[in-house]
């Protein structure tokens, strides 16, 4: 275990000591002992700089005649700083004067150089940049002047202060997309600031809180909330009467109609204690198979062929007519034996379809016509809709065009783009579009730095050249003093595990990216449990980076042996997420902490009997709900007690890793 570093108290004195020894005449001739004369008038601004306080950032210039070298050394203010000292350096300096991309992170000062060694008794290790040029004149004088504005301005920059007030409408797009990127904590967090704010009414938040429970496969809680009658009542949103549907499905006739048995899942419905008459006014279009399935089986119980027929016609149209189960079409067969009403009702329906009908016809709208933009939404017409990807270039061109209130108004559908495209979907110009104009609108809440990591995904699953995968990474770390901290450390190891998984066009670009974010981890290293901090290390060993991770070394924060029964546990862990890499990875790393444990890794987009014989064989599930389609997420909690269920907040090998491990721990507790 490494101990923590202690940092030296800087002092006047300890910095006056620092400048004795750094501008000794003996081996420096930039400002030989500070005597009036020779580069005074250049260095003599940086030394004022830096004695105007403490905690300064200090830029002092080496040079040494006789070997022509030139070298400018930057002493962040202090540790917490080394991050930000970077992207300064990269912003006034970057890379049109300093000669090597790795002068941008701090450099191992030499003890046995005078010069260093008083760096090293002034400030401690790894806070010191050392900055080089080309060997010219006119480079070196660039190189000093871009570090002298670089010096000023952070010396004359005012403390900021941020209380954001977020308004109802932001922290609804949030909630959308933490639930699309699979966020169960962010979601239920934002639900509750929702409730807190009181801009909705109950039935809204119970509309939200169905979409959420929807979303986690939690059909039997759908079911069991206390006045759901009410709440269909209150004529719900297409997505909210599809969730309803779906949970009445999985939970009351699933199980008879994949039996073929079509009498007993009919006598269920019928039985079924919920009122669900009022989940069925409206077209029958942009259905999900299960919703669409008891739509059709309440049509045969009221003897409703006219609607029974659009449904059939709407299925066809859809292509999940070979989704429903064959009891169910081989009824409606028998008492539909004509297309001809089918094809009829496609044709009446044709002239009902409104704005926008595409995703093209989506974003335009999000500046055009705000209101169809926002409907569309509300009831997911986009669900029907080609991919993004048929339109990725002319989607992106709209993206980028957009006005910053327009651009604001666009991240509402990132969790529906994000939706569509699936877990294996890709639409790279569009996605990076949504990169931009989330970073322009300051998008960076927990639920909103999810869909930025699966939105990353979508551009890295399209294999992006070079120029454009460094552009990206270059954006996105610009902003990251905004979003990096130690309680996000989850999604920050998620996004630079997805860059090591994914296929690197530019090796430079990905490493400088994974130290911008790391960095800060980094330096509160010991505010990390074990196995994220053991996590942390191996993606730095696997890009080299040369980071050093810190453990708390107070004996209190040490781990006991009681603490420790888990890595011998021998549960039973089913696995699931559509991201089979992921999977991998993560299990890869589980192996390693606790190699007793049995686990199972799926990636089923149904359910089945395999699936079901796994579920009901495991201790506990751990479920990556991002892209995941309600029929497996549903169907593994049909079959598993919902506590032995663990939602990964996000959908990384990180966030997989450390759910499990808190479901070991949490079955180790029961055991003992």
């Amino acid at each position: 275990m490494n101990s923590r570093t202690i940092e030296p108290a800087r002092t006047s004195a300890s910095l006056q000591n620092l400048l004795r020894e750094f501008f000794s005449a003996s081996h420096n001739d930039a400002w030989p002992d500070m005597a009036a004369g020779g580069w005074e008038a250049r260095v003599k601004p940086f030394v004022d700089q830096a004695s105007s306080g403490a905690n300064a950032l200090i830029v002092l210039p080496w040079l040494r005649k006789a070997t022509d070298e030139f070298v400018m050394y930057v002493i962040a203010p202090a540790r917490a700083d080394v991050v930000k000292t970077s992207l300064l350096i990269t912003a006034f300096a970057g890379h049109s004067y300093i000669r090597d991309d790795s002068d941008s992170r701090p450099a191992v000062m030499d003890p046995d150089n005078p010069v260093e060694r008083a760096v090293l008794e002034f400030c401690g290790p790894g806070v010191t940049f050392k900055l080089r040029t080309q060997d010219t004149r006119i480079d070196r004088s660039r190189l000093t002047d871009s570090l002298m504005r670089m010096q000023s301005t952070a010396a004359s920059r005012p403390p900021r202060y941020w209380r954001v007030v977020k308004p109802t409408g932001r922290l609804l797009a949030e909630f959308d997309s933490a639930l699309a990127a699979g966020g169960e904590q962010a979601s239920a967090d934002l639900l509750g600031q929702l409730q807190a704010k009181g801009g909705l009414d109950a039935t809204n938040l119970a509309f939200l809180n169905i979409k959420r429970l929807n979303r986690l496969g939690r059909d039997a809680d759908i079911l069991s909330l206390p006045r759901l009658e009410d709440v269909v009542r209150q004529s719900p949103p297409a997505p909210v009467r599809d969730a309803i549907l779906e949970a009445i499905y999985c939970t009351v006739i699933a199980e008879h109609l994949d039996a073929g048995e079509f009498d007993a899942a009919l006598t269920a419905l019928r039985w079924h204690n919920s009122d669900v008459r009022g989940l069925f006014d409206g077209e029958p279009r942009h259905r999900s198979a299960e919703s669409s399935a008891v739509d059709v089986m309440v049509c045969i119980l009221r003897a409703d062929t006219e609607r029974l027929a659009r449904l059939r016609a709407f299925a066809v149209e859809d292509g999940h007519i070979a989704q429903l189960p064959g009891a169910l079409t081989n009824e409606m067969a028998t008492l539909l034996p004509s297309a001809a009403s089918a094809q009829q009702s496609i044709a009446d329906a044709a002239s009902e379809v409104l704005a926008p009908e595409s995703w093209l016809d989506l974003v335009q709208a999000a500046s055009t016509d705000p209101s169809s933009f926002k409907t569309a939404l509300e009831q997911e017409t986009w669900i029907k809709w080609s991919s993004p990807a048929a339109a990725d270039d002319q989607i992106a061109a709209v993206l980028d065009d957009l006005t910053r209130t327009a651009a604001d108004r666009v991240w509402d559908a990132a969790g529906a783009f994000i939706n569509a495209l699936g877990a294996d979907g890709t639409a790279p110009a569009s996605a990076t579009s949504f990169i931009g104009n989330a970073l322009f609108c300051d998008r960076f809440g927990p639920g909103d730095l999810l869909a930025l990591h699966a939105l990353v995904n979508v551009v890295l699953r399209a294999g992006p050249k070079s120029d454009r995968y460094q552009q990206l990474l270059e954006d996105i770390g610009a902003e990251c003093d905004r979003w990096v901290a130690v309680d996000r450390a989850l999604i920050i190891l998620d996004m630079v595990d997805s860059l090591i998984v994914a296929a690197c066009p530019n090796e430079a670009a990905r490493s400088a990216f994974a130290y911008r974010v790391l960095g800060p981890l980094a330096i509160h290293g010991s505010r990390l449990d074990d196995h994220t901090l053991g996590f942390a290390r191996q993606l730095t060993t696997e890009l080299n980076l040369g980071l050093q991770w810190t453990l708390a070394d107070e004996p209190s924060l040490r781990a006991t042996p009681d603490a420790e029964n888990w890595r011998s546990s021998q549960a039973s862990l089913l696995l699931y997420s559509l991201d089979e890499k992921v999977l991998a990875r993560a299990s890869e790393r589980l192996q390693f902490e606790a190699p007793n444990v049995r686990l199972v890794l799926r990636s089923d987009h149904v359910g089945g009997p395999q699936l079901r014989q796994h579920v009901r064989n495991a201790d506990a599930v751990v479920m990556v709900t991002r892209c995941a389609t309600h029929a497996a997420t549903g169907f593994i909690s049909q079959h598993i007690a919902q506590d032995r269920i663990a939602y990964v907040e996000g959908a990384g090998s990180a966030s997989v890793l450390q759910t499990a491990i808190a479901q070991i721990k949490k079955l180790t507790e029961n055991v003992l």
